[in-house]
């Protein structure tokens, strides 16, 4: 969800013809209020050039640990989980599934969160809101992108198991 944030704002700083074309006006117009109010927040924030701490906290996750990773920020991380001894009864695993879906890697989660907790400025509300903040837009652009597809007159595919 952190790279989707990201990937919309890029995408709101170079679409200013998009943003005010009619159609897509239209659509936005078929959101929800509460959609609409996220939505436009989201587009003045970006525009505004000004980031709220949740914003910036959940693009530095994105940039030094999620993504684009600073091998400095994970080791940071990983000792402040593991080495500290804050978690020391817990180890670092794997939790393999049939597939990378459905495996989990709990000391790479372990690293984030080790990270997280070393940055001593980011308080448990702050982190509250990034889930809410991203929580929130998911919802938002998918309803963003049902209305433009039915907008638009496409229909959706019904899929059947082969038998």
């Amino acid at each position: 969800m952190i790279g989707l944030f990201h990937e919309v704002v890029e995408l709101i700083k170079r679409s200013d013809k998009v943003l005010v074309d009619p159609f897509f006006q239209s659509v936005l117009k078929k959101l929800r209020k509460t959609e609409l109010d996220i939505w436009l927040s989201l587009v003045d924030v970006v525009k505004e050039k000004t980031i709220p701490a949740e914003h910036y906290f959940a693009l530095l996750v994105r940039h030094k640990v999620v993504f684009h990773y600073d091998p400095k920020e994970i080791y940071r991380g990983y000792n402040a989980f593991f080495i500290s001894g804050a978690h020391g009864a817990e180890k670092a695993f794997v939790s393999r599934g049939n597939d990378m879906e459905h495996t989990r890697h709990f000391f790479a989660d372990a690293a984030v969160t080790g990270y997280l907790k070393e940055k001593g400025d980011v308080s448990g509300e702050v982190i509250i809101k990034v889930i809410q903040t991203l929580t929130d837009l998911n919802f938002v652009l998918t309803d963003i992108v049902d209305k433009f597809m039915q907008m638009r007159g496409y229909a959706y595919k019904v899929e059947t198991e082969e038998t």
